[in-house]
């Protein structure tokens, strides 16, 4: 996206006619602590190195902040390794960890406190305590007596007690977009049962939404009366995998909470415990609508409402409400459904900035719903490596590049982190805000229709008959098997090409097959997604065969399936390559009917695609159609029919150009070659030409969108703008 255009519609977000007493902490803050201003007004802080302490480190750069506020910034991306607690107890500030480049920051070894503090914004990092020496039995993040604040986009993991908790009179705190994972089941220092604990939450009105709480032993979370009167909005998350029990209370913890579009999902390590959430106190008053369970432990996503008291243990106690608690006392958040927001947590959830093998295996790991819980970091090999990267120049500090500044028409003198736009932020800060443009749920969104047919798209069948053959250039497509003692098994494998939208984006998402016969039976299929690191995803239709095909195994078994789709809970089966997007039911149904397939995962493995950007794998995606059942049907292929080829219908927004297409004429072809080799001003590079390569002949005129006028309006936009460099 041109910064320009990115910039612009985040002003366009943070001007809504709202008084600057009332601006939002950033575009996308919610909740209960939705217009804190952490460090805006203050200095701005460089970490230059990840030392304990001393000059240049994070922990100096908290230690020594002014009263006025503080920004801190990053110049280096790694792991900090903690010696002691790091500590927030200065008043007035934020820490952006979306500004260290590549691989972005860990903080290891020790927990991560706001203690005793306001107006706090924490944004982008990962926090991994750990076990270690010394440290006792660390949260991942601590939140103690403190007032007005943000965790927004954290990763938070490997806590011996609980992963985020707030406590002690706390009060106007939101945990968003986060992950806490992976509590150690081993017992610290002096907890020798391990806890592997979510979220203690005890104090005043808080605001946790659209988190992921995955490999838990419980507390999903735990609330608890203690001082101040709890007021929980607890909306929009997605659990999964806990051994005992999802949430609780116990007796004499009495609170008001709003339990809203939540999806919890039982795992290999969950035991009996069938129910959301186990109350044991009549006191406690709760609003319950929307949440979905899925109890089976299948391996599918395929959870189901529950309402009133099914939330609840059969026997517990508890009081509801009719409605949601007041907005007064508890702002109400953007809510989705349950399965909208596991679409949007799993595609969005933690430090996004850069998803580490850790946390992609932690995604992973709840699509294909397999175990990944552990007893010590030393289970998964330990803290893995970060790419470092180099900070953009900034000539005179102030935590805003100098190219950013020369956009903008600035010069790199001046101080952009006290020069305000007419939104109320800084300038700073909207660079900040740029970083991550769809970190948060996209609403500017139109149908986007991707066929097989379009840019880099493919399709094929191939066959585990006749020695490993492959078929990708003829008129239809075949997923049929003939059963365990059959001689057919023959997979779809399609690849689809996501230029015509911006990565990230998408917020629905189905595959839309036309069947080109009749099947007079009902049918049952596995849709799989290929891993963009996997081997073979590079295929080429009018060369694969079964044998070279992407996460296929090719056992010299017709009979037998290509993708090994068994799952039990003591013994998960793991894909290497592949994940398991769900399963599609349809039939008998007539030639030329539209057979449609739309599980939420499917639209959480496009928007995974976003995390591989600047990789030869950027903007494409594969999928494998494989049929479970000894019937089978024909589709169409895009040699068959560019109008019934198969094609991704996305709910996403529309990329403003596509790699390559220098003068945005909407194509990429000869003129933009011109453009690239008339260059004078130095703006392309001997980069920009392979982009120009391995792009040529795609087109926007390609891509069906449902004509509305918004996106007549873009088009528009793409056919006179100027020219578009590459993201």
């Amino acid at each position: 996206m041109r910064l320009k255009t990115l910039l612009a519609s985040l002003l366009l977000l943070s001007t809504a006619n709202v008084a600057y007493s009332q601006l939002l902490a950033f575009p996308g803050a919610e909740g209960v602590a939705r217009h804190v201003t952490g460090g805006r007004g203050g200095d701005v802080y460089k970490v230059t190195n990840l030392n304990d302490s001393g000059v240049g480190s994070l922990r100096h750069g908290l230690q020594n902040a002014p009263t006025a506020g503080r920004t801190i910034v990053f110049d280096v991306a790694g792991t900090i390794h903690l010696s002691s607690d790091l500590s927030i107890t200065r008043d007035n500030i934020t820490i952006a960890g979306q500004t260290a480049p590549a691989g972005g920051i860990t903080l290891a070894g020790r927990q991560l406190r706001v203690n005793n503090t306001e107006n706090v914004i924490v944004q982008f990092l990962r926090v991994r305590p750990g076990h270690s020496d010394g440290a006792g039995d660390p949260d991942a993040i601590w939140v103690s007596g403190s007032n007005g604040v943000m965790l927004d986009h954290i990763t938070a993991s490997w806590g011996v007690d609980e992963t985020i908790s707030t406590t002690h009179n706390s009060n106007n705190v939101t945990v968003q977009w986060s992950t806490l994972s992976q509590a150690l089941y081993e017992g610290g220092h002096s907890k020798g049962d391990g806890h592997s604990y979510g979220s203690l939450i005890n104090g005043g009105a808080y605001s946790y939404h659209h988190n992921l709480y995955a490999h838990n032993k419980s507390r999903n979370p735990r609330a608890q009366a203690s001082g101040n009167y709890l007021r929980l909005d607890f909306v929009n998350n997605v659990m999964f995998n806990p051994q005992d029990r999802f949430g609780y209370n116990d007796s004499d913890d009495p609170y008001d909470i709003n339990l809203v579009g939540n999806y919890a999902i039982k795992g290999p390590k969950s035991n009996s415990n069938n129910y959301l959430f186990d109350s044991k106190d009549a006191d406690s008053h709760y609003h319950v609508a929307g949440n979905f369970t899925d109890i089976d432990k299948d391996g599918l996503l395929d959870g189901a409402a529950v309402d009133g008291d099914g939330v609840f243990r059969p026997g517990g106690a508890y009081t509801l409400f009719p409605s949601r608690l007041s907005a007064a006392q508890l702002p109400v958040v953007a809510t989705h459904s349950a399965s909208e927001a596991y679409l949007h947590v799993l595609s969005r959830a933690g430090a996004i900035n850069y998803r580490d093998p850790v946390d992609r295996q932690l995604i992973r790991s709840v699509m294909n719903q397999l175990e990944y819980s552990i007893n010590t970091e030393d289970d998964i090999g330990g803290l893995p490596t970060l790419p470092t990267g180099t900070a953009p120049s900034d000539s005179n500090g102030d935590g805003v590049p100098d190219s950013f500044a020369a956009s903008l028409g600035f010069a790199p003198t001046t101080n952009l982190a006290a020069t305000y736009t007419p939104s109320g932020y800084s300038y700073l800060e909207e660079y900040l805000h740029s970083l991550t443009p769809f970190a948060y749920a996209p609403t500017n969104t139109e149908t986007i229709a991707i066929s097989t047919a379009d840019g880099r798209g493919a399709d094929a069948t191939v066959s585990e008959a006749g020695g490993g053959t492959g078929d990708g250039l003829g008129p239809t497509l075949s997923a049929s098997w003939a059963g365990a003692s059959g001689a057919t098994n023959d997979v779809t494998v399609l690849k689809f090409d996501l230029s015509a939208i911006e990565a990230g984006s998408v917020t629905a998402a189905s595959l839309e097959l036309t069947a080109a016969a009749s099947a007079g039976r009902s049918q049952r299929f596995r849709l799989y997604g290929l891993e963009h690191d996997a081997a073979d995803w590079d295929w080429d239709e009018a060369t694969i065969d079964f044998d070279s095909a992407p996460g296929l195994i090719d056992d010299g078994n017709p009979g037998t399936l290509g993708i090994d789709p068994a799952y039990n809970a003591s013994n998960p089966t793991d894909i290497p390559g592949v994940l398991s997007l769900g399963e599609l039911n349809a039939g008998p149904f007539e030639d030329g009917q539209t057979v449609t397939f739309d599980n939420p995962n499917l639209g959480v493995f496009v928007n995974l695609a976003a995390f591989f950007e600047g990789a030869a794998q950027e903007g494409v995606v594969t999928l494998l159609l494989e049929s479970i059942t000894s019937n089978g049907a024909a589709f169409y292929s895009k040699e068959g029919s560019a109008e019934f080829a198969p094609r991704l219908v996305l709910e996403a927004t529309a990329s403003p150009g596509l790699p390559g297409d220098f003068n945005s004429d909407g194509v990429v072809n000869a003129a933009d070659y011109t453009v690239w080799r008339d260059n004078t001003s130095g703006e392309y590079t001997p980069a920009d030409y392979t982009v120009w390569a391995s792009n040529y002949g795609r087109s926007v005129s390609t891509v069906t969108t449902v004509p509305e006028p918004c996106s007549l309006m873009l088009v528009a936009t793409l056919l006179v703008g100027g020219v578009s460099r590459r993201r």
